[in-house]
């Protein structure tokens, strides 16, 4: 019984001694988070925001441990523990280079061989403009003596061989910006920027980005600077937002945090440096300024998840609902004010659109997932066009003609913009050479090159070609092969 009693006498005292240390310890990390803004709580530092903006220290109770305070939202926590972390670490993109390559410039002529027809004199390079920004970016660079090749890489484990979610041509059409997926089959996802000179098909430069997952791009005009919609990755710790990217340094320099899908429908710029985005659940339109990404103002419009079109002359900016949209609305883009709506087909599934040249006339390619047809709207009369619309089409610069791309048929139908009527149809599938390995594939982005007199393709196969658009060629189209994809 005595050695009994000497044991819990010794557990006692040995447990007052170690509430005595911690009282110690929780009085010391109590005034440290009043003092110095930081208390030590489970290994983490906490910021006390409202000790550091009154700018005194709060004296402590006698005989009672301060205790430390935690910022409400949690913005300011740090682990700083020197112990072993317990965090996830975060997984790296597996960036896939084996399609890329550094050449001599004599063995790039034959590896990047652009395939035309034999009988072709078609005229495919066109000189770069001064000022350009292919002119503006091409000087910011060094000069060196390889070239790079490449072509997107085959992926037999995603849904389309290749993965290629966007690509778009520069505002004074001097470069294309090719958007390429990395990372493995499910994830998590890095992203590739190609750049390619629409005047020569040279590659510019390629921007390895492994820590965003875009699936958008967007051209500001005169800068060599795209920004980019990016897709939240949780296991990345990447939230949805758009960034801005530096071509010439390839360097990130603004991001900013947006709702998921923010920007799904629409995703534009004006000519004031605006950069325009739909928001996916309030009837708005997100304006943001195109150099810092900072907020501007909203636009009340119809509904949620907009679409957008520009004038040719940057002067008014339209916007409609994508899935039942019952009106265009028109605004000024010199103050987002605005001007007039023009009624449509009820409910039209609405997927891209145009202004035309004739006064509130609009060219509405319809969604190719509903089996609707094109519409041209002249005076306010809708006139709807021969066949099954795949989405996206063209107006030309001058606005006197419309491209309408048909579904599963490849097929543009050219049309007359004050009339209507069609006045030419080109057969891509039939164009030569043809597109033997891989074959044809669906349109994804289609562009107008009035430089060179060519229609620029890029299809779901991975197949980027060109298109002559010059009146009195062969029966059937004629089409220059810039790349295909790589096995």
């Amino acid at each position: 019984m005595t050695s009994k009693f000497f044991i819990s006498c010794a557990a006692a005292v040995l447990a007052a001694v170690f509430l005595t240390a911690c009282g110690k310890n929780e009085n010391a990390s109590g005034t440290a988070s009043k003092s110095g803004g930081a208390a030590s709580a489970g290994g983490f530092s906490v910021s006390s925001s409202a000790d550091e903006d009154a700018g005194q220290v709060q004296p402590e109770k006698p005989g009672k441990p301060g205790k430390p305070v935690i910022d409400p939202d949690f913005a300011a926590i740090r682990f700083d523990s020197t112990g072993p972390k317990n965090e996830q670490e975060t997984p790296k993109v597996e960036v896939q280079q084996d399609h890329i390559h550094e050449m001599t410039k004599d063995a790039a002529e034959t590896a990047a061989a652009i395939r035309t027809s034999r009988r072709s004199d078609w005229q495919l390079q066109s000189k770069v403009p001064d000022g350009s920004v292919a002119d503006i970016l091409q000087k910011s660079l060094p000069a060196k003596n390889t070239r790079t090749v490449w072509a997107p890489l085959e992926f037999s484990a995603s849904i389309t061989p290749v993965r290629l979610p966007d690509a778009r041509l520069s505002p004074d059409k001097s470069l294309f910006v090719f958007v390429e997926t990395t990372g493995e089959a499910r994830g998590p996802f890095g992203s590739r920027l190609v750049i390619m000179n629409a005047g020569n098909w040279n590659i510019v430069r390629i921007i390895e980005i492994p820590e965003r997952y875009i699936c958008r791009v967007l051209w500001l005009p005169g800068k060599p600077v795209v920004a980019a919609l990016c897709v939240k990755q949780q296991q990345m710790k990447q939230l949805s937002g758009i960034a801005l990217i530096d071509l010439a340094t390839g360097k990130e320099t603004a991001f900013r945090r947006l709702p998921d899908d923010a920007g799904r429908t629409m995703f534009t710029a004006d000519s004031r440096g605006h950069i325009l985005l739909s928001h996916p659940e309030k009837p708005v339109v997100l304006v943001l300024d195109a150099s810092t990404l900072e907020d501007i103002r909203q636009i009340k419009v119809a509904a949620p998840d907009s679409l957008a079109a520009l004038s040719p002359d940057g002067k008014r900016i339209a916007f409609a609902n994508a899935k039942k949209c019952r009106q265009i609305e028109i605004f000024k883009t010199a103050d987002l004010q605005p001007l007039s709506s023009v009624p449509i087909p009820e409910n039209f599934p609405l997927h891209q659109f145009f202004f035309l040249q004739a006064s509130n006339g609009f060219f509405l390619c319809g969604d190719p997932t509903t089996g609707r047809e094109s519409v041209i709207i002249m005076a306010g009369r809708p006139r709807t066009l021969d066949g099954w619309a795949s989405g996206i089409g063209a107006v030309s610069e001058d606005g006197t003609a419309i491209y309408n791309i048909l579904r599963n048929e490849n097929r543009i139908c050219v049309f007359d913009a004050k009339s209507g009527s069609m006045t030419r149809t080109y057969d891509t599938n039939r164009a030569e050479p043809k597109l033997t390995s891989p074959g044809p594939g669906a349109i994804t982005m289609f562009e107008l090159l009035p430089a060179i007199h060519a229609m620029a393709i890029l299809d779901t196969q991975g197949n980027f070609f060109l298109i002559s658009t010059e009146k009195g060629r062969n029966k059937h189209a004629e089409r220059a092969i810039i790349f295909q994809r790589r096995k």
